[in-house]
């Protein structure tokens, strides 16, 4: 309830802070707290620390040379400047558009298994361009160049819908378990609403012992009990 709203004939209840001293709430900086600088320094290719093991990750760097000569195929001030303008994106549904672009899925040419059903059901084609120059690598020289992990390559080239279009990162945006149900939160405002006791505690002008009331009621919300109908 803002201070316009306030009953102003009420009596000053023991407690409250007089409207001249009550600060101004400080409004919410996302970009500012610890798990969006942690997100961003991920994305970003940057060490940064674990905020659930308090460990430090370390910066991503360009990995090992393939066996397949792609490196030198490439060369290194091509690989360097692939690896720096993937990490320069520093968003991760941006980087995983790139990595489903430049991976192409074919069916299997040969089978090397005498067993009717093979365990590898398709294959998959690697590519980067650098200046509008496509040139295709192994699977170990576009993990290097990108200085990523397989897991994360292929967790990229799976999340695709029936359409071919890109999953968005869903990660952190599930809805928290402790959350309040609306229609809880309906019930338990009739409930508090239409109490006696609270009418009593009203004409009194003990608002403090009401709002504790409605307080003590939210937790029990919280801790997933229901509200009763019997007043």
């Amino acid at each position: 309830m803002s201070d316009t709203d306030r009953d102003e004939s009420r009596p000053a209840a023991p407690g409250d802070i007089p409207d001249e001293d009550r600060g101004r709430k400080r409004p919410r900086n996302a970009a500012g707290c610890k798990a969006s600088v942690c997100k961003n320094k991920r994305n970003l290719g940057q060490e940064y620390v674990s905020r659930s093991t308090r460990k430090v990750t370390k910066k991503r760097e360009i990995g090992n040379p393939c066996r397949d000569g792609c490196f030198a195929k490439l060369g290194i001030q091509v690989i360097k400047d692939i690896f720096t303008g993937f990490w320069e994106m520093g968003d991760f549904n941006m980087q995983n558009c790139y990595l489903q672009n430049l991976c192409e899925t074919l069916p299997v040419k040969r089978k090397r298994t005498k067993q009717a059903v093979s365990r590898r059901s398709l294959s998959r084609r690697f590519s980067v361009v650098h200046n509008n120059v496509t040139t295709k690598v192994c699977r170990g020289a576009f993990v290097a160049i990108h200085g990523l992990s397989i897991k994360r390559v292929v967790n990229a080239i799976t999340k695709l819908t029936h359409t071919s279009t890109p999953l968005l990162d869903r990660r952190g945006r599930h809805e928290p378990a402790n959350k309040i149900k609306d229609h809880s939160l309906q019930q338990y405002s009739v409930q508090i609403s239409a109490s006696h006791h609270n009418g009593v505690l009203e004409k009194a002008g003990l608002h403090n012992c009401l709002e504790m009331n409605r307080e003590n009621a939210m937790c029990v919300a919280r801790t997933g009990g229901e509200p009763s109908t019997s007043e």
